[in-house]
């Protein structure tokens, strides 16, 4: 098939005008893909014609000039689901649909008109939802972290519904990385025989919102289920007074209060290498193994969101 060539001025127009966005309707494929750290940003849209590019096309308009079928008013840009779609069952999809959907999708675009004006409602709701849903997640963790030292409290119950709310109900229209922490966190609670399935689960849907600590944090402790040393090997190069912290209470879980002040000793540790957590768990563990001068002699100033 011989390369279709568009003018400069063309390209700029329907790009401009589409929103980076599949015109076909319901559907957000994107017409650019943004970079990733690996790739360069990548142009995917497909120049649809209205009135085909021959007169036995499809849509096929016999009469038009090479220029009146190249022109922006007779293209659309689509994905490269749709395009094909729209072309090889032309009958369910003629031009006039077709010339439509380009009106409707364009306005969406253009300041001022009913259509901009509906998708900056839309906007501003999704915003406003995003910001809610955003400190909603941040506010439920942190309950959660804060009750699960109070006996009887069910965290990982209150872990479970949570990370069902994220998923699917009134958190699920939280920012990417919010629920990324949230459903990494609620992993890490549920770290449990009955529901390790439950928080490897959580973990990958955590991942793949996006990367972040708290996910890291997760994996070592669902690792620490089966081998405690690759937990503690995969916690060793972040290093950071959350990631000592966890490596404590993986140490406090497999060996007891004896063997974690033994392994804090043997790294060469201090109260100071951990986060407030970290320091609560080390302390506890010293009054277990009646140590009462060392316990006795720690300062700790603990804020409400359990660091210093």
């Amino acid at each position: 098939m011989k390369a279709r060539r568009y003018s400069p001025h063309t390209i700029k127009v329907l790009f401009g005008a589409s929103g980076n966005q599949c015109a076909f309707p319901g559907c957000t494929n994107p017409v650019i893909a943004p970079e990733t750290p690996v790739s360069d940003a990548a142009v995917v849209a497909q120049i649809c014609h209205i009135y085909a590019a021959s007169d036995n096309g499809p849509r096929g308009k016999p009469g038009l000039t090479a220029a009146e079928r190249n022109s922006p008013g007779n293209l659309i840009l689509m994905c490269g689901h749709h395009h094909p779609l729209v072309d090889k069952q032309w009958e369910t999809y003629p031009a006039d649909l077709l010339k439509a959907w380009k009106k409707t999708h364009e306005a969406k675009f253009q300041q001022g008109t009913a259509e901009a004006l509906k998708l900056q409602e839309s906007i501003q709701q999704m915003g406003f939802l995003r910001t809610y849903s955003d400190q909603q997640i941040v506010a439920e963790i942190e309950a959660i972290r804060q009750g699960r030292f109070i006996n009887g409290y069910p965290a990982g119950q209150k872990a479970a519904e949570l990370a069902e709310r994220i998923e699917r109900t009134e958190l699920a229209g939280g920012s990417s990385e919010l629920r990324a922490k949230g459903l990494a966190w609620c992993a890490r609670l549920l770290c449990q025989r009955e529901t390790l399935d439950r928080a490897r689960e959580l973990l990958k849907k955590s991942k793949t919102l996006a990367e972040t600590g708290e996910a890291r944090l997760a994996e070592a402790f669902i690792v620490a289920t089966q081998d405690k040393d690759a937990a503690l090997t995969l916690l060793a190069p972040m290093n950071t007074p959350a990631a000592r912290s966890a490596a404590l209470r993986i140490v406090t879980n497999s060996d007891r209060a004896e063997g974690a002040i033994t392994w804090v000793e043997r790294a060469g540790l201090t109260l100071d290498s951990f986060n407030a957590e970290g320091k609560f768990f080390h302390i506890t563990n010293e009054l277990t193994l009646g140590r009462w001068h060392e316990a006795a002699t720690v300062p700790v100033v603990w804020t409400a969101s359990g660091e210093e």
